[in-house]
């Protein structure tokens, strides 16, 4: 079987199993689970990132750090479910930042480059793909839009750009994007996606009479512009640490290579589209 065969297969069962768990993520029995799983893709995403400093034969504190990417997503549906509770993220990352420093009064060493590392995978990782669970539960029942929905909206227009990206890349692409990072990207393939991405956000603009999620048609054009951009320099940026540390793929799965090779564009895509639905809550809000 192919490689392409192969991402295509894995792709696909990866994507019925997110669209299954996005559908299901606003049921009151569910959301404990859908919790559980944003989680365990955030833990095991940050393994994957802290196996590329082992192999630079750096000593981040691994426990710690996971300890905070577990803790973080938990405590900011805490603080979704009880605003009183709403602290409780400040307080974890701040308890991270701690222990790392406490490790190192006893041992280790190299404490400004491993606590720098230990740390990191809280800011690149778990704070991004956290805002999930943001999304997931931003509106209330009266709002007539629903976070599940903006969720498959953010999942396709991502998805469908690296998707176009691939198949204009491996089409016509001849001029090299970055080379010394990724030498199979091009030019041609990034514009491909990017128009690809627009075009998945305007179809989402066009049937938003029919669904519970609300986007006009220039915001559809100026949000599927951003993420598809930001998704590209997502992949990128992973492709980067990955050089770095000497490794092909961040794990061994079949056709696309592990957890953090799946997310990268979803970093950075994540946090934009939340930020997007918080000005955009409080432009409607301003105007009453």
């Amino acid at each position: 079987m192919s490689n392409l065969q192969q991402r295509l297969i894995i792709g696909s069962i990866a994507s019925a199993f997110a669209i299954l768990i996005l559908w299901l993520s606003p049921y009151p029995i569910f959301r404990p689970i859908f919790v559980f799983i944003v989680t365990l893709f955030i833990s095991l995403a940050a393994s994957e990132f802290y196996s590329f400093a082992k192999n630079k034969k750096f000593q981040p504190v691994i426990q710690i750090g996971l300890a905070g990417c577990i803790l973080y997503p938990l405590s900011v549906y805490a603080g979704i479910e009880y605003p009183s509770a709403a602290i409780l993220p400040y307080t974890i990352l701040i308890l991270t930042l701690f222990g790392s420093f406490l490790y190192f009064f006893k041992k280790g060493k190299d404490p400004i480059l491993n606590i720098s590392i230990t740390l990191f995978a809280l800011i690149y990782l778990a704070i991004p793909l956290t805002t999930w669970l943001n999304v997931a539960y931003f509106f209330d029942l009266s709002s007539g839009q629903e976070g599940r929905w903006w969720l498959l909206y953010l999942l396709a227009v991502t998805k469908i750009t690296d998707m176009g990206a691939y198949f204009v890349g491996s089409s016509v692409g001849k001029h090299k994007l970055a080379p010394y990072l990724s030498p199979g990207k091009s030019w041609e393939g990034a514009l491909g996606g990017v128009l690809f991405g627009i075009i998945t956000s305007v179809i989402f603009h066009l049937f938003s009479e029919e669904i519970p999620l609300k986007i006009t048609l220039f915001q559809s054009i100026l949000l599927g512009l951003l993420l598809s951009i930001m998704g590209q320099v997502g992949d990128l940026a992973e492709s980067l640490l990955k050089r770095d540390a000497n490794l092909k793929n961040s794990s061994q799965i079949p056709g696309l290579g592990g957890i953090l090779d799946m997310l990268d564009s979803l970093v950075f895509t994540s946090p934009i589209l939340y930020i997007f639905l918080k000005v955009q809550f409080a432009y409607n809000h301003l105007l009453g």
